[in-house]
């Protein structure tokens, strides 16, 4: 529980001093919601071949990616699974801080190969596809502003030159420059404007459907 930062909703965590706790559980709000338990703490639960006793409540947290339901869930102590360990290291030299975890697992360990992995990086690895993607509709959006950028500019400009003679006289006859520059760009600022409201409920549906794969989700407001 410390070594993840995990929350109690109430009890206890482990203990190295309570020789009981070899056979006590934490179970998390999911588990304790379904199983409908009122004062969850020191009552017995039974899984298979096996009895424990709660001993604490743990908040909910997400141990499956956000597109997954957070579901009911007991930690307890196994001890087939104590050839894997969680270390929490120091900001700093991760180099040495390995190798100096690995100079203790040799120690009780010699001939078994030491593997490792950091947690940010497995759960980076979830989430992997997503950036991706985000990443490819971040270069066609650049690309297609960049065109559309281009081809506005040409018309532009293909207009100004062909209305010069008419900018030249209104600005004569006394016509401020705000006045030519609406003349100029007025009929595309409408087409600009037309594009983004046909544009804006079309990505705000795709945005919406993408998102309702996630249980854990933003909502896409008017800004966004």
């Amino acid at each position: 529980v410390s070594t993840y930062s995990i929350s109690l909703a109430e009890g206890r965590d482990f203990s190295e001093e309570i020789s009981s706790d070899s056979n006590a559980v934490l179970l998390n709000e999911a588990a304790i919601a379904q199983m409908n338990l009122k004062e969850p703490l020191n009552k017995q639960i039974a899984m298979e071949d096996w009895q424990g006793t709660i001993i604490g409540v743990v908040k909910d947290f997400n141990f499956k990616p956000a597109q997954k339901q957070i579901e009911p869930m007991i930690i307890f102590i196994d001890a087939a699974n104590f050839y894997e360990i969680s270390v929490k290291l120091s900001p700093g030299n991760l180099i040495d801080q390995v190798k100096a975890v690995e100079s203790v697992y040799k120690k009780f360990n010699p001939d078994w190969p030491f593997e490792y992995s950091f947690l940010n990086e497995d759960l980076d690895k979830l989430y992997r596809d997503e950036q991706r993607i985000g990443k490819i509709f971040e270069y066609f959006s650049i690309l297609s502003l960049f065109i559309s950028c281009l081809g506005l500019l040409g018309m532009v400009m293909f207009v100004t030159e062909q209305r010069a003679k008419e900018v030249a006289l209104r600005k004569i006859m006394g016509a401020s420059e705000i006045h030519l520059i609406w003349l100029l760009s007025g009929e595309f600022v409408l087409l600009i404007i037309i594009a983004f409201v046909i544009a804006t409920p079309a990505m705000y549906y795709g945005s919406s459907l993408w998102l309702n794969s996630f249980v854990y989700r933003i909502n896409p407001g008017v800004l966004l």
